[in-house]
């Protein structure tokens, strides 16, 4: 591990107490963002799977989970729950499971990689994906302005992405964009008068986005951070 990730986990509030912890906010926000994949029974391969709350979330719904960490905390925590850790390069699930995943899972992982990193990256994920597998990933959203908070705010950030940039790098492989958009919005509230504002919030932000998309002809997503879902052809 590299200096640059000396009290990553402490900056990030991350417990190991609270490892593969995953509550109701979460819970309705995975569940949104997967929406129209099933994990039941699914193989299912996270990157950089943090303090597990995705791990977590996975197992509940049958999936049969496994990931990598570049923390040594936490990876000790994933192997006491029984969770398979691979090298963070991939090399022994490349030795053990090509073509045997259905889903790769990436939370705000691939900013943290340069560009010649996430080629060799998706051409391993390329052979570990069944046919017709997918790679769900969100990372800060390089085309919006908000984006630039998200991306700035993090010494370790190494590329500037967004849906349409990962696409260009992906040019020739065998990748088809299935959705690049704005992560899953949950509304959770204590009261109807904060869920109601909450709604009229999230309705405005998407109609700013409508109108810029009629003045300007492009339709982009403009939140702090984009979901992207690619299918391994």
């Amino acid at each position: 591990m590299t200096d640059d990730y000396a009290g990553y986990s402490v900056w990030k509030q991350w417990n190991p107490s609270q490892f593969m912890v995953c509550g109701p906010y979460e819970r309705r926000y995975y569940k949104g963002e997967f929406r129209g994949l099933d994990l039941s029974g699914r193989r299912i391969l996270e990157l950089g799977f943090g303090n597990g709350g995705f791990l977590r979330y996975a197992t509940d719904q049958g999936a049969r989970i496994s990931g990598t960490e570049l923390l040594a905390e936490a990876r000790a925590s994933a192997a006491e729950r029984g969770v398979r850790v691979y090298a963070l390069d991939l090399s022994d699930a490349l030795t053990e499971d090509t073509g045997n995943f259905d889903i790769v899972v990436a939370f705000d992982v691939m900013e943290h990689l340069t560009r010649e990193q996430l080629l060799v990256l998706f051409e391993s994920l390329a052979k570990l994906l069944k046919s017709g597998g997918h790679v769900l990933a969100r990372f800060p959203n390089a085309q919006s302005p908000l984006g630039c908070v998200t991306q700035n705010g993090d010494w370790t950030h190494r590329s500037a992405l967004s849906g349409q940039v990962l696409m260009q790098l992906l040019v020739g492989k065998p990748w088809t964009m299935v959705r690049a958009e704005n992560p899953f919005t949950v509304v959770d509230a204590d009261s109807a008068l904060k869920r109601i504002g909450m709604r009229l919030r999230y309705a405005t932000r998407r109609g700013v986005e409508w109108t810029l998309a009629k003045l300007y002809g492009i339709a982009i997503a403009l939140d702090p951070n984009v979901t992207v879902l690619l299918r391994r052809d």
